[in-house]
């Protein structure tokens, strides 16, 4: 006879109905056929119960591939290409091209700080390869937030403009910190009626600033916006560090700040930092936000998504097949309106994007933009696989026993592993480290 479904593994087939979404009622309810999994197996995860119960969508990034590109036009002399290029925008299609922004810098001053020989470049394309050179980006007035740089541009379309987010850098000497002459301050935002300009402040000074807190995670800087428009609200994913609490390093972390309108006012997640890394792209993808940060020593990281843009939960680890992510890199996504006109309804499973790698010089030290393409894995459009049924029906026998030691108990929530793996990383002290199951 065959033995009854357990207890556990019952709940755990109940919770695998999972009522569909409702239909979109406009382009930025960003419909997706991806279904949700229940994280099973799994006691340690920064996703609250209720949404480790909902689930995750499969979310795998499959293959890259890099490719050169080019400069061309009459201003292509404007890059220099022995030089450092970084942080290329969210890619905006309209009038029948793509547009970026990208950061230049001369790592061979050292004695006034990068910002001071720091530039941004505005360029387009046809084809995703040659990249005509338009123009060199201004900074802001002296004495403003950003008259030093304007840093990690990222723009997005919205009612029917082009909204430029950035951080500000500043030479304000009662902004500035452990002995720099320059300072990440504040997140500013621009706005323009064309991807060409003119850009003007959509509102005077920044969004929000790094933390007055000596001992807040935030107090040495914000940088590298990342600007989502999600379930009505904006969500801004940015970095930060603070030195005297990191030991002295340099170390950085992810944070968000939340807002009803583009414009704010911005409220910073009180649960932050949500997760380590050095810059992220972000963008809305099956059903939630994805977010793709690397870490502070450049090196590729994993990916991570949230149902609700503040509890994330790491969903593929891609280097750990060899594959590498992006690193300050950002995508162009043909059915999201915030990259301008869409060309599909239809969410896809590859993106092209331009990404930074690190090149053969080091004197000075060169980074480099490259053409990326990303292909993830098919969504999974039904929960019930014979794969996931066997795993669920023996989870009781198979995983309680490595994962708690107490008996079940359904009204309590298990203690979490103290000991964590190396496929699990210890997360930043405020999170909640539920008991899935």
């Amino acid at each position: 006879m065959k033995p009854a479904v357990s207890s556990i593994a019952a709940w755990m087939l109940s919770t695998l109905a999972l009522p569909a979404d409702g239909p979109a009622k406009s382009a930025y309810d960003y419909p997706t056929e991806a279904v949700r999994v229940p994280l099973v197996g799994q006691i340690f995860s920064p996703l609250t119960r209720e949404q480790a119960k909902l689930g995750v969508p499969e979310i795998r990034l499959i293959s890259k591939q890099e490719e050169e590109i080019e400069y061309i036009g009459d201003k292509k002399a404007l890059v220099d290409d022995g030089l450092w290029k970084e942080s290329p925008s969210r890619i905006i299609y309209h009038g029948g091209k793509y547009h970026v922004w990208f950061m230049h810098l001369d790592t061979r001053i050292k004695n006034e700080g990068l910002g001071f020989r720091a530039k941004n470049h505005y360029l387009t394309s046809v084809d995703g390869f040659n990249w005509e050179v338009i123009d060199q980006m201004p900074n802001g007035e002296p004495g403003s937030f950003d008259d030093v740089w304007r840093e990690g541009l990222q723009v997005v379309k919205f009612d029917g403009k082009f909204w430029m987010f950035y951080a500000g850098n500043t030479r304000d000497p009662s902004k500035t910190l452990y002995g720099s002459k320059v300072n990440a301050y504040g997140i500013g935002l621009l706005v323009a009626d064309n991807p060409a300009g003119p850009w003007n402040r959509a509102v005077e000074g920044p969004l929000f600033t790094r933390s007055q807190d000596p001992e807040a995670w935030d107090y040495g800087q914000v940088n590298n916006p990342y600007p989502v428009y999600f379930k009505g609200k904006w969500f801004v994913y940015y970095k930060a560090s603070n030195r005297s609490i990191n030991g002295g390093s340099g170390r950085t972390w992810q944070g968000v700040a939340v807002a009803d309108s583009i414009t704010g006012p911005y409220t910073k997640y009180e649960g932050n930092p949500i997760c380590d890394g050095h810059g992220s792209f972000a963008w809305v993808y099956r059903g939630g936000i994805a977010l793709m940060p690397f870490g502070y020593d450049l090196t590729e990281g994993r990916i991570h998504w949230s149902p609700d843009g503040l509890h994330f939960h790491n969903v593929d680890d891609p280097v750990s097949r060899g594959i590498k992510t992006p690193v300050f890199s950002s995508l162009y996504l043909p059915h999201d309106p915030l990259c301008g006109d869409p060309v599909t309804d239809k969410e896809p499973d590859q993106f092209w994007g331009l990404e930074t790698r690190q090149t053969a010089n080091s004197n000075p030290v060169d980074w480099k933009l490259f053409r990326g393409t990303l292909t993830f894995n098919p969504a999974r459009k039904e929960i019930f696989t014979d794969e996931l049924k066997k795993k669920i029906e023996g989870m009781d026998k198979e995983m309680r026993p490595v994962y708690w030691p107490e008996v079940y108990d359904p009204g309590k929530i298990p203690k979490p592993v103290k000991a964590l793996g190396k496929d699990y990383p210890a997360t930043p002290p405020h999170q909640n480290t539920n008991g899935i199951l």
